[in-house]
């Protein structure tokens, strides 16, 4: 559902809650957490504290969000 929009349109609690979700769905696709993360980054939210945010590991959260930066 998420996804369906324009993810810079979405406030950073949805972007946080989207991501944590496509982390925690077996079968989603790494674009959905990726452009979530992705777009966090672009708002000025440091690495760690999307870390922090989201409970997943640094190098998840980059490996998802870099395609898409």
């Amino acid at each position: 559902r998420l996804l369906g929009s324009d993810v810079s349109t979405l406030d950073d609690r949805d972007l946080i809650t989207g991501a944590r979700q496509a982390e925690a769905a077996r079968n989603a696709p790494q674009e959905a957490s990726g452009r979530l993360l992705a777009e966090l980054y672009r708002r000025g939210r440091s690495w760690p504290e999307i870390v922090r945010l989201t409970g997943l590991s640094q190098g998840t959260v980059w490996r998802r969000a870099e395609p898409y930066l």
